[in-house]
């Protein structure tokens, strides 16, 4: 028969394997910081990203050579120009990235290729005007996205396709004129959705019915006309309780200026 350890003794094995994993958990993290690229800042305790490995970038023209073990990437004040097919493929690990104010002016349909844990990506403030429907497929885990400040002028069908666990998505300060009735089609989980400061004059209420979880709608700074082609977006609000003080018509010159919660529907009439 095989003796047993003495229990003290297998319990000391079990202490020293875990200060073991403890201590080797702790010299790759160091050892992640002390590569950190030029133009680079990376840290592991930022409290807003939970303790992730980040790396905060600035001036940067392309993809920082950062190790596999990074979990956040925050790039900002650069010349990016283009973002090109796989650029980020090695960060298989990567649950949050932000590439603002970078002056980003083309975004490949397969730049985000092989993220298969992004959760959040930040792409605000750019010079961003087209999107592949190619761009986000591949990044089905993600919840949180912000296209806010760039100049986009439509949003298709298909650019959301495969973002089901999508709950935060900011379109404001674009160009956006047109947003096809199916392109929420697939992201139940939204909650907030943000199309304020575009090019709008109206939107087809089609686009709320797959949608039952969205709490938060922001639809001010828009040239709306307010005709009878509206009303059935304005009676769901409506019947919603929403704020609309700051959602205000700009035609027909009758109505311009006035906010969607002082005029009647019945006001919302088509020329004959």
């Amino acid at each position: 028969m095989r003796k047993m350890l003495p229990l003290p003794y297998r319990g000391s094995t079990i202490q020293l394997a875990v200060a073991l994993l403890l201590l080797l958990s702790v010299t790759s993290r160091a050892d992640w910081r002390s590569r950190c690229p030029r133009g680079c800042r990376c840290t592991q305790n930022a409290e807003e990203h939970l303790g992730l490995n980040l790396a905060s970038c600035k001036g940067v023209s392309s993809v920082p050579a950062l190790g596999p073990e990074t979990q956040a990437i925050r790039i900002r004040d650069s010349e990016f120009g283009r973002v090109p097919d796989s650029a980020f493929q090695q960060f298989k690990n990567l649950i949050y990235l932000s590439i603002r104010m970078s002056n980003v002016l083309e975004i490949e349909p397969d730049a985000f290729a092989g993220l298969e844990a992004l959760e959040h990506l930040l792409l605000s403030h750019n010079l961003v005007e087209n999107l592949d429907n190619r761009t986000f497929q591949t990044n089905k885990m993600l919840r949180t996205l912000g296209l806010n400040d760039n100049r986009m002028e439509k949003v298709d069908d298909r650019l959301f396709w495969n973002n089901s666990l999508l709950e935060i998505l900011d379109l404001s300060n674009n160009r956006i004129h047109s947003i096809n009735p199916e392109a929420f089609k697939q992201n139940r989980k939204l909650y907030f959705l943000n199309l304020s400061g575009n090019n709008l004059t109206h939107v087809d209420v089609a686009i709320l019915s797959e949608m039952p979880n969205l709490r938060i709608f922001q639809l001010d700074d828009n040239p709306w006309h307010c005709d009878c082609r509206l009303t059935p977006l304005r009676e769901w609000f409506v019947g919603k309780s929403v704020d609309l003080t700051q959602t205000r018509c700009h035609e027909p010159e009758t109505l311009r200026g006035r906010p969607w919660s002082e005029i009647k529907s019945e006001e919302f009439v088509c020329s004959p």
